[in-house]
This record gives C-alpha cells, structure tokens and sequence, in this order.
C-alpha cells in the first residue's frame, strides 16, 4: 500500500513539473512574441521621433537666423534653444528607454523559456528520492556558480 501512493505521489509530482515547464514555455514564447512585435512597431515610432528632432534642428537652425539677424534677443534666443535641446533629449532618452524595454523583455521571455525546458527534462528524475535530491544539489552547485541564489 505504502509503495503505491509513492508510485503515485512521485507521479503527481512529475506530471506537476512537466506542466510548470510548459507553463513556462508558453509564458517564455509569449513573452518573446510580444517583445517581436515591438520590436516591429517600434519603427513607426522611431521614424515619427526622428521626424520630430529633424523639425526641432530646423527651429534650431531658423532661431540661430532670426539671433544674428537681430529679430529676437539673445536671452529669447537661449531659452529657446534650452526648450528645445530639452525636448529633443527627451525624444532620445525615450527611444532608449523603448529599446532598453524590448531587449529586457526579450531576454526574460528566453530565460522563461530555458527554465520551462529545464524543469520539463528533470520531471522524469522526479520518480526517485536520491535522483531528485541529485538534480537539486547540482541546480543549487550552477546557480551559485552564476553567482544566482541557490534553488
């Protein structure tokens, strides 16, 4: 009796990390998806945000004009070029930030999708007590090798 509800408690437990590894993978490939598809829209955005600093290094360039030419002040003239350097580093900032945001997510969904691949190979190791503990120890021996917190 009491071999048979190990038999099946190590199946449970088997069936569980194989369905916590799939889950994984989805979320891992979803993830990737995603991070995909930004990548594609960020194009349009890139092109609209350049489309921008282009405009503002003409007002620039038309401010630099009207200063030697006499028609604003040299205080107008600064403020102005300070608003608009303003503006563009923030157009610049943000097209980091977007693709800074889309490798991250990227790498999160690669990191979902080994650990889902990893937790789906060590379910069948699951059966025996000592195989598990095996495949723990060494889990806990990358881990701190990576400089990661042991599983």
């Amino acid at each position: 009796m009491e071999r048979v509800n190990y038999e099946n408690a190590a199946s449970t437990l088997s069936t569980l990390i194989t369905a916590l590894g799939a889950g994984l993978g989805v979320w891992g490939t979803i993830n990737l998806l995603e991070a995909y598809q930004r990548d594609a829209d960020k194009d349009a955005l890139t092109a609209e945000y350049r489309s921008r600093i282009n405009e503002l290094d003409l007002l620039l360039q038309g401010l630099f004009a009207d200063k030697e030419a006499g028609k604003i002040s040299t205080e107008q003239y600064q403020a102005r070029c300070a608003e608009y350097d303003a503006e563009m580093d923030a157009l610049f900032e943000a097209l980091h930030d977007f693709d800074a945001g889309i490798a991250a997510q990227k790498r999160q969904g690669i990191e979902q999708l080994l650990t889902g691949g990893r937790l789906a190979l060590i379910a069948p190791v699951a059966g025996s007590p000592e195989n598990m503990q095996f495949a723990l120890d060494y889990a806990d021996k990358q881990h701190r090798a990576n400089g990661k917190m042991p599983v």
